[in-house]
Order: structure tokens, then sequence, then C-alpha cells
């Protein structure tokens, strides 16, 4: 469900200004070579933690591309464009993937996200760093539960689930995980710490 109620949000991720609810996330996408794509790719994969009954805003620098694991916006003539809206129902992992256009081995960019959530409600502060998480496997189909200490028990673990690959994950109050390889025999804990990659092979 999109958020109607951002719709006069932030106007583009260009001039991200920090504000009590927007978080301005400033990165480098790099360019990936994928099986049958003619030219590289410039992309980025982010995981954020979303909280039910939360409205969320997510913007890129115009010529960037948001899609993700909850939905994806197009304009009239259903062309991507660089936001997307939502309006969460219960607590999930969003997953976004970035492109951006542009001919270059790199591309600094700037991730604007703004998180509207009733007052009464508890939820983790999200900061303006981020780290980043590599779930490496051997094979492309295999799957990673990661979640949050702070929220379980999850109602639904398949909101949680993502796919092997390197991810930018925001800073939180508690930045502690639970991370495993579904259907999770084993299950691992990891801290995020800021500017600190951390890899799990599972």
């Amino acid at each position: 469900m999109r958020g109607d109620n951002l719709k006069d949000g932030i106007e583009n991720a260009d001039g991200c200004v920090a504000a009590p609810d927007v978080v301005c996330f400033r990165d480098t996408a790099f360019a990936h070579t994928y099986p049958g794509e003619a030219m590289p790719v410039t992309m980025k994969d982010w995981l954020f933690i979303g909280h039910a009954g939360d409205s969320v805003e997510f913007r890129v620098p115009t010529g960037g591309y948001i899609w993700t694991n909850v939905g994806v916006e197009r304009d009239a003539a259903h062309n991507n464009v660089d936001y997307f809206r939502y309006r969460l129902t219960r607590d999930r992992l969003i997953h976004l993937w970035i492109t951006l256009d542009g001919v270059s081995d790199s591309i600094p960019y700037t991730l604007s996200f703004r998180r509207i959530r009733p007052q009464s409600a508890n939820v983790i502060a999200v900061k303006g760093l981020w780290s980043t998480l590599r779930l490496d496997s051997t094979r492309n189909s295999d799957r990673f539960s990661v979640t949050p200490i702070a929220l379980d028990p999850l109602s639904d673990p398949s909101d949680w689930v993502v796919g092997p690959g390197s991810y930018n994950v925001p800073m939180l109050g508690d930045s502690l995980y639970k991370i495993c390889r579904i259907p999770c025999t084993i299950v691992d804990t990891v801290r995020l710490s800021a500017g600190k990659p951390v890899i799990k092979r599972l």
C-alpha cells in the first residue's frame, strides 16, 4: 500500500537534508556485469527494517530507479521512477534495488529515507550510517533469514528472507542480528558496525 500522506514529501534526493523524519545516506554505486545484460549495470542493494504502522518513502537522484521486494512505483507511462512509498501493516525486511544511469565504473548518489509513524509506536531508530553485510553461498538459489534480535520473536519469518549478495544495512539503535540459511538449522549472531563490512559464509 502506498503512503498517500507522503505525496508532499522529499522532491528528490539530490538535495537531501536530514530532519527528524528524514535520513540521508550518501554512498557510491558500482558497475556490475550480469548474464544476459549487454551493458554493465550500476546498482546497490539496501536492507531496511520496516515497522507495522510506518509510512516510508525512499528516493534517489533523478536518473536513478528503485525496485523493492514489496512493490515498485511507476509513472503514467508505466516507467520505473526514482522513488518508492509504502505503508507497512507488519514488521518486515524491505530490500531495495537501486540502479543509476551513467557510463562509469562508480557513481556517487544519495538515498533519502523518510519515515512517518504513529507517535506511540515503539520502533528501532535509524541512524545516518550503515554497514555492509555480504552473504556468500555456492548456490544462487540459497535463501537467508536476516532478523534483528530486538524484534524477536517474528510473526512471519518469510518476511525476513533475502538471497546471496552484498547489502548496505543502516545502523540501528541495536544492530544485533540473527542470520541463518533457510531452513535455519544453524543460527549465527552478528553485530553490525558502521563502516565495517561483515562477510558470512553459511
